[in-house]
């Protein structure tokens, strides 16, 4: 990141300022106000999401695989994510994760389906690339 405050991205390709619902992919001012306006912190806690979400992303996406956090239930994973993306902000991401979270855990036998599997990877692209954007501004 060049400067030490976080900006909101130019619209284009790579981050689109705002989706059609009129709603930034992460919530800048709830992130201000979850660091206390503390620009490292923010940029960190984006970074740690970016990493996090892209691994789980990974792990909901894995049938089986040898990545410590495919291993775990679906049901965990965006778990996780819920909490993650409601630190920096990432409601879209969140809400998604909670509601296929809520969902899996009312039916032990459930899996995520690939309809959803797809909705949570636009979503946590959407959040990661709007973020990228952010920190490469």
């Amino acid at each position: 990141m060049r400067s030490s405050a976080l900006r909101a991205p130019e619209p284009g390709p790579e981050a689109p300022a705002r989706r059609h619902d009129g709603e930034r992919p992460v919530d800048l001012v709830h992130l201000s106000r979850q660091c206390f306006g503390d620009k490292r912190l923010e940029t960190e806690l984006l970074r740690l999401f970016v990493r996090q979400a892209r691994q789980i992303q990974a792990g909901l996406e894995a049938e089986v695989g040898d990545d410590s956090v495919s291993c775990l239930p679906a049901s965990e994973l965006l778990h996780t994510l819920v909490g993650s993306a409601r630190v920096v902000g990432a409601h879209r991401v969140a809400g998604l994760a909670e509601r296929h979270e809520a969902a899996l855990r009312a039916r032990p036998e459930a899996v995520l389906g690939e309809a959803d599997r797809a909705g949570m990877r636009a979503a946590v692209e959407e959040a990661c690339t709007y973020i990228g954007g952010l920190l490469d501004a």
